[in-house]
This record gives C-alpha cells, structure tokens and sequence, in this order.
C-alpha cells in the first residue's frame, strides 16, 4: 500500500485500463474525502485540508455532502483544538 503524500494531497490514480470497473464512481473529490476520513480517525490536523477542499468545490446542489461532510470538520474536537473549533463554520449551506 502507497504511504498518502507528506503534502496532504491524494494517491495518484493508476489510469487506463488497470483500474477496475466498479471505480467509475470514484472522482477526485471523493477519493479526498475518503482520505479525510482516514486521517480524522488517526491524524485530524491532516484530515482538515483536504475535506475543506472538497467542500470549496462543491456548489448548492451538493446539500446532503456539505452538511456531512461539515460535521467532519469538527475533527479539531478530536485532536484537541478547541480554538479551531470555534472558527469552524456552523452553517451548513456556503
């Protein structure tokens, strides 16, 4: 298994034909958010960038994704962060 990047970034995708055909659905922004939900369980600091990209990307129609994925947000809880916490957005909707 590839190590994530240092950087906070994703794994690249292999391409071509390689992939398997059950990861159509897979796009960038949801391979980010699985990663941060891997690091929220083990390293929330590295989780907090790469789910607020996603959500920077998303527009209205992602209602359901947002509010979920704000919850997310409030990873800081977990590593101790509590002035983080209070910066943190309440809103769902951006």
């Amino acid at each position: 298994m590839e190590d994530p990047p240092e950087d906070g970034g994703t794994v690249a995708s292999s391409g071509g034909d390689e992939d398997p055909d059950w990861v159509y659905w897979v796009s960038r922004d949801e391979l980010d958010v699985m990663a941060g939900r891997c690091f929220k369980l083990c390293r929330p600091l590295r989780a907090e960038p790469l789910l607020r990209a996603v959500l920077a990307r998303y527009d209205a129609a992602y209602v359901r994704e947002t509010a979920l994925y704000r919850t997310w947000l409030y990873l800081y809880l977990d590593a101790g962060e509590i002035e983080q916490v209070v910066r943190s957005p309440a809103r769902v909707r951006p």
